[in-house]
């Protein structure tokens, strides 16, 4: 009876933002009992509370940790809430994005031998979170650092990782430089950043030159010469 009310109420009142808040929360309350998926219900409300960024919310989240969307369904979702809303809205919208997307225990598929049903956002393809966390910079260019220690750490996307760090060094209001070059250092020594465009060796003595980091001089020689010594060329 509650669930027929609810959808009346919400039929005669489409613009109602707290009729629509009590149906979905009374439907979240006894999904199992109603036996339905509830996307439908947060689609219905957007036709007409698009531009709310708490529908937006609830919808990705249950999308995201209850629902049975495809990574792919859920990347366009992701896109259609961003584009609804306005930008100087997307700090609400954003940290509800990166709670999935910037989680290295969201990149193995679930094993398909076990009993127990894994959560879809156990698996989310590389490529689907590299997306939205390239949008992500745009929106906020100060998690630039951020996204690129994530790129090295958890993704092993070094050449793009090593290619944002060029990218925040080249900037005259980066601070923590020295942080900054340790980073770029460790990625250039270990793994063909030669494919990206970075030459390591003419990057090291153009900096060297210019003696604007005499307490790393020692560091970076040690570092060009690592680089070599793992090639083979010394």
């Amino acid at each position: 009876v509650r669930d027929f009310v609810g959808r009346r109420a919400v039929h005669h009142l489409p613009k109602s933002y707290k009729l629509w808040k009590s149906h979905w929360e009374f439907s979240l309350m006894y999904e199992k009992q109603l036996s339905q998926s509830l996307l439908p219900l947060w689609e219905r409300a957007l036709v007409t509370l698009h531009k709310f960024p708490r529908v937006w919310i609830e919808y990705l989240e249950y999308a995201h940790e209850k629902s049975s969307m495809n990574p792919t369904r859920l990347r366009r979702l992701a896109n259609r809430a961003l584009e609804a809303i306005p930008v100087t809205q997307h700090d609400k919208i954003w940290p509800v994005l990166l709670k999935y997307y910037q989680s290295a225990t969201s990149l193995e598929k679930p094993s398909t031998t076990t009993n127990v049903q894994a959560p879809l956002t156990n698996w989310i393809p590389k490529e689907t979170k590299l997306s939205l966390l390239r949008r992500y910079i745009q929106f906020n260019p100060a998690a630039t650092k951020e996204v690129a220690d994530f790129l090295a750490n958890d993704l092993n996307h070094w050449g793009e990782a090593a290619l944002l760090y060029v990218e925040l060094l080249n900037q005259p209001e980066t601070v923590q430089r020295n942080e900054l070059w340790m980073a770029l250092a460790n990625i250039c020594t270990r793994h063909p950043v030669e494919q990206v465009g970075i030459d390591w060796e003419a990057l090291v003595r153009g900096v060297l030159a210019t003696k604007k980091f005499k307490e790393m001089e020692g560091v970076l020689w040690n570092q060009l010469a690592d680089a070599w010594i793992r090639r083979g060329e010394f």
